[in-house]
């Protein structure tokens, strides 16, 4: 069989490099690379470099990169490919996915494609019967969980029908995405453009995008959606989450705001749109999808709580239960770094990045809960030096009534 050959079209984004995280047999080990030179191409490279590195079933991809001013205007001259990735800038994505598609390349496009109405033409085009295949990246698709939901809907006796007629949507997804994020064992960087809405497009129509596919597919799996008749938009909001300069810094490595973004910077903050929620029908079933935040977490003596401003009267607050079997030592031994938050329970550590898991201690855990003085556990406290990513947990140790001893986890390195 004939191995397709991988062209990446400018990887501005890092699931350009998620897509080749692991061989296939389909596809040539070879994989030309067409990008202006800068630091969106040496993260590509260098994440690919690290999956060729690796222990554990390593990659074996041949980077030939072609530093191009235009790097799509140089591919279709090149002709190097069979298919093409794209995963970077979104508000030209289209223009370039229907020159390419009609070139002939089969695409593997990364969300979203469309960022404003006057590009809807280019994708029914690029979708026609008499175009090479053209797809989306939905990871989410392959979730375990997403598989398991889809069979279990699919089962009248376990599931019912969908409610059409009821107070709320039949289904209802949600998601929280974070702007600071750790991929492949190292801290994201992003690309400053990345915070102007006007090049990477608002969070309704990014991330929102997995969570319309999911419902669809889940609800009316193999069935045809025609858009014109089958859709139909009740409500939609989208609204700003508040990015300080510091965290900017921290998430790009760039010192400023770019140009770009300062209409939309107040008092030193950006106003970043990247929240959205959306209420449609899909042949009738009510269905409702948008980010999960503003959120708050609280900590009960048994659970972790996330409150999520829905803004649905009369109730405008909406409380889940993230996880019912954790505590925590005192009301301050909770720290957040860099969006993940830190704490001490009376037997382990925890964190919350999106799901709870329990943090990895087989160095000093038993010396320090055999040893911490429980009469005086409210006083244990938290605190974090990001300089050394560094999270460090003061408690009173043995018979001492004020905290006396420390016990410090790196978070990059992942030792205490």
């Amino acid at each position: 069989m004939k191995r397709l050959r991988v062209t990446v079209l400018d990887p501005g984004h890092f699931h350009a490099a998620l897509s080749l995280r692991e061989s296939h047999p389909g596809l040539d080990d070879e994989v030309h690379v067409y990008a202006p030179e800068g630091p969106g191409l040496a993260a590509f490279c260098a994440m690919i470099e690290s999956f060729n590195r690796r222990e554990s079933f390593p990659t074996r991809w041949q980077l030939c990169c072609h530093h191009e001013a235009d790097p799509l205007a140089a591919l279709l001259h090149d002709r190097t490919g069979d298919l093409v990735i794209l995963a970077g800038k979104n508000h030209s994505k289209m223009a370039a996915i229907e020159q390419l598609n009609a070139a002939g390349f089969m695409i593997f496009a990364d969300k979203p494609w469309v960022t404003g109405e006057p590009a809807l033409p280019a994708l029914k085009r690029a979708l026609g019967p008499d175009r090479p295949p053209t797809t989306d990246i939905m990871t989410s698709r392959f979730e375990p969980t997403s598989i398991l939901l889809r069979a279990f809907l699919a089962e009248p006796e376990i599931f019912g029908e969908p409610m059409i007629d009821g107070d709320g949507p039949a289904l209802s997804l949600g998601s929280i995405h974070h702007l600071f994020k750790v991929v492949n064992g190292s801290v994201l960087r992003r690309p400053e453009w990345y915070f102007d809405v006007g090049i990477q497009g608002e969070g309704i129509l990014d991330v929102t995008t997995h969570l319309v596919d999911l419902a669809q597919w889940m609800l009316f799996p193999g069935q045809k959606i025609d858009f014109s008749q089958d859709v139909r938009l009740d409500a939609a909001r989208r609204w700003a989450t508040p990015v300080a300069l510091d965290r900017f810094r921290s998430i790009t490595g760039v010192e400023d705001f770019p140009a770009s973004v300062l209409p939309q910077v107040r008092a030193g903050v950006l106003e970043l749109f990247c929240n959205g929620d959306i209420q449609y029908r899909v042949k009738g079933v009510p269905v409702r999808g948008g980010t999960q935040s503003p959120s708050g977490l609280f900590w009960a003596t048994d659970s972790l709580i996330r409150v999520s401003f829905v803004n649905a009267a009369p109730i405008y607050w909406r409380y889940d239960i993230i996880s019912s079997q954790i505590s925590i030592m005192s009301s301050n031994s909770v720290v957040e770094m860099d969006g993940v938050y830190y704490w001490m329970v009376v037997d382990r550590f925890y964190s919350y990045n999106g799901a709870v898991q329990v943090v990895p201690n087989d160095k000093n855990v038993n010396w320090l809960f055999d040893n911490l003085n429980f009469e005086q556990r409210q006083k244990v406290w938290a605190t974090k030096v990001p300089r050394f990513n560094e999270v460090w947990f003061f408690y009173p140790r043995g018979t001492e009534t004020e905290c006396s001893d420390a016990i410090i986890y790196n978070v990059k390195d992942k030792i205490w």
